[in-house]
């Protein structure tokens, strides 16, 4: 599956993250085809998709390793896709999250998502808090395969006001 990051959509996704997980799980859903012209259609649909979110996206495979993501999730850390490819996803997670992490995921085998605060470390250095919404993804007998997050920086979230 990829996330192809350069392209663009007019619509405008809902801001709820369990919508944005829901719709993203609809879409991953729907790639069984009987045919590769099926595939290639909706690949693309879902592809527009999720490069137009404001969100950042990112999959990784059970080793931590980056498979793909979005152009917003690339734009948070100042990382190139190639970049993020070539390194384990763990070099963006300051070390006092590794246990925490590593927690919401066994959580996430038992929920169809978890959300939570992180922080990681963008290419210059600095700290970027975030909200994160993940999920794990299985193979089709439902061996866990890898995770799918929805990565939403904090200063970015509006706050509302009483």
């Amino acid at each position: 599956m990829a996330l192809t990051a350069g392209c663009a959509t007019t619509k405008t996704p809902p801001a709820d993250p369990k919508i944005l997980i829901k719709d993203l799980q609809t879409q991953i859903l729907r790639m069984t085809f009987s045919t590769d012209e099926d595939y290639t259609n909706v690949k693309e649909r879902y592809n527009e998709y999720v490069a137009g979110l404001k969100e950042g996206v990112v999959m990784t495979d059970m080793d931590g390793n980056i498979l793909d993501a979005n152009t917003s999730y690339m734009n948070m850390f100042d990382y190139t896709l190639s970049q993020l490819q070539s390194n384990s996803s763990d070099y963006l997670t300051p070390d006092q999250w590794y246990r925490m992490e590593n927690d919401q995921f066994s959580l996430a085998q038992t929920k169809d998502f978890v959300t939570f605060e992180k922080d990681y470390k963008t290419k210059d250095g600095h700290i970027l808090s975030a909200i994160i919404t993940g999920w794990v993804v299985k193979d089709t007998d439902g061996k866990v395969i890898g995770t799918g997050a929805l990565v939403r920086e904090k200063t970015n979230i509006p706050v509302l006001m009483p």
